[in-house]
């Protein structure tokens, strides 16, 4: 079981990280265009870790673990 996870996780990293997930997801020409502290993979890293605390300490906790 642990295996089949760590596959899915490791699939879904590498499609979050991919150039045509950013561009499937896009629905003007402009979005995800500019480099921000949390892009669109630590956005949808932090939904799909199912937050339990405020979506600040969650991002602050992200910050700190990337930064």
């Amino acid at each position: 079981m642990k295996t089949m996870a760590l596959d899915l996780w490791t699939r879904i990293g590498k499609t979050l990280q991919s150039e045509g997930f950013a561009g499937r997801a896009r629905q003007r020409p402009t979005a995800f265009t500019r480099r921000r502290q949390v892009g669109l993979v630590g956005v949808v890293s932090i939904i799909l870790n199912l937050v339990r605390r405020s979506t600040q300490l969650e991002l602050d906790t992200y910050i700190a673990h990337t930064f």
